[in-house]
């Protein structure tokens, strides 16, 4: 049964409709990006990893990412992909390459034109990060032009700080994971 609520499709959750595409960022050959720490790639792919195993054990079943190792997969494919699944919902994971070693933080980009569930994941995730990561700098909510928040689908851009740490990487899944949840039970 599908809901409409201010023109935008709600999330259903209780009867497993919502379809979730993770985007694991840039991969090994994106030369666009020469300021990344080596290994971000990876960190990237791993919390998205991560995330899909917390949303699958909260029983949801359509989750797909847009990469599933180190290669590097253009922009407007990715859009592409979650066209093709379907996708309710856009969650791109991204470690911030203005952040070095000794600082940390996180920023959640929406679309210039987002609303309804997308303000409702982006504010929900940075309360989250918020509780969970009291000592990172917040950056909070910014509107961006990033292709990938400007679909017509509930989408946020996370960037973090390069979580080196596995437990780390876990925690920052965990947040957006009780977003979700949070946001597709509305």
């Amino acid at each position: 049964m599908e809901r409409y609520q201010g023109g935008i499709k709600a999330m259903t959750y209780l009867n497993n409709t919502l379809r979730i595409m993770i985007d694991p960022g840039y991969g090994c050959d994106d030369d666009r990006m020469p300021n990344t720490c080596p290994g971000d790639e990876n960190i990237n792919l791993s919390i998205a990893f991560y995330l899909r195993y917390e949303l699958e054990k909260e029983g949801m079943q359509h989750i797909e990412l847009t990469r599933y190792s180190n290669i590097y997969v253009p922009l407007a494919r990715r859009i592409e992909l979650a066209e093709l699944y379907n996708a309710d919902m856009f969650i791109s994971i991204h470690c911030d390459n203005f952040y070095r070693e000794k600082e940390n933080g996180y920023t959640i980009w929406i679309g210039t034109a987002a609303t309804g569930n997308t303000f409702l994941l982006a504010d929900r995730t940075n309360r989250n990060f918020t509780r969970d990561f009291p000592n990172h700098k917040r950056f909070g909510i910014k509107h961006g032009k990033h292709q990938v928040v400007n679909q017509p689908r509930t989408s946020i851009l996370v960037e973090c700080k390069a979580i080196r740490k596995p437990e780390n990487q876990v925690k920052f899944a965990q947040s957006i994971k009780d977003a979700v949840i949070w946001c597709a039970k509305r």
